[in-house]
């Protein structure tokens, strides 16, 4: 962690990119029960008021979703895996063709007779996106459902539309041209010159990883384990990553960034170091 913190500290400008489940929050059994801990909302709060700095939380929520459980008014916000965006104090904007949403609507009911909540699944209907959740599910009745879950989009929506995506414990049907790297990269062409720093857990970030290199950023895999990934850095957890943050908000607020250094301080553990 002493060298990431070192490298943002220096930084004049930058940008932090936080997914939001598994990465701020712990992963929980069902959607609704991932809510903030303890003062994360006021750290967020005083991270986005970081002269130099802005904070966007970049998720597969929807930005509704976002500004509930996250009520900070400084964030840049990005939902459905980049299908929705909001800067602060402004309106949503959608970028998924209308065609698409009204073709989804229609099969949000048929999908609804397939994830039966007595069965472990949970149906997430996004407006731009729709999920199958098989966490509490048992693996062979998840492997079937999610088959009938594919077979039943490729029948019902247009060709070339819609994109199958599969996250933990989840599939996800979300708009053609849409991804957490696109969004990434239009949020920092808004912002030239600062550094980018992404931390996300999922699949669904190795986007987002890869533009951010690309870009001359930092991506920070969020996992207890190591795995493939573009990330350069790696983290246990969302306790490590608010730890991250935490400490830089105390290099940033007593000591400045923009290259005057941390304060002395040793933290030892696992996932804390590079992973390439």
């Amino acid at each position: 962690m002493e060298d990431l913190l070192a490298r943002a500290a220096a930084a004049e400008r930058g940008y932090l990119l936080l997914d939001y489940d598994g990465t701020l929050v712990p992963i929980a059994a069902r959607p609704d029960l991932a809510r903030p801990g303890p003062g994360l909302i006021e750290l967020l709060a005083r991270l986005a008021g970081m002269p130099g700095w802005r904070v966007a939380v970049v998720s597969g929520r929807t930005v509704e979703d976002l500004r509930r459980l996250l009520p900070v008014a400084g964030l840049y916000l990005v939902g459905v895996h980049g299908a929705e965006r909001a800067a602060p104090g402004e309106e949503v904007e959608r970028v998924c063709d209308p065609a698409f949403r009204e073709a989804l609507r229609r099969l949000v009911g048929a999908a609804d007779e397939l994830a039966r909540p007595e069965e472990g699944f949970v149906l997430e209907d996004k407006g731009a996106a729709l999920a199958l959740h098989y966490r509490q599910a048992a693996p062979s009745r998840a492997a079937e459902v999610g088959r009938r879950f594919a077979r039943l989009a490729r029948a019902r929506l247009p060709a070339g539309t819609w994109r199958l995506l599969a996250g933990k414990k989840v599939l996800e049907i979300r708009p053609a041209g849409t991804d957490k790297g696109r969004a990434v990269a239009g949020l920092l062409a808004g912002y030239p010159g600062a550094l980018a720093l992404y931390f996300g857990d999922d699949v669904t970030d190795e986007d987002a990883f890869r533009t951010v290199r690309r870009l001359g950023g930092i991506g920070v895999l969020v996992s207890p384990v190591a795995r493939p990934t573009s990330a350069r850095y790696r983290l246990d957890g969302p306790s490590r990553v608010r730890e991250f943050l935490e400490r830089l908000l105390v290099s940033c607020t007593e000591m400045g960034c923009g290259g005057r250094g941390l304060p002395t301080q040793e933290h030892k553990g696992r996932g804390d170091g590079r992973v390439g």
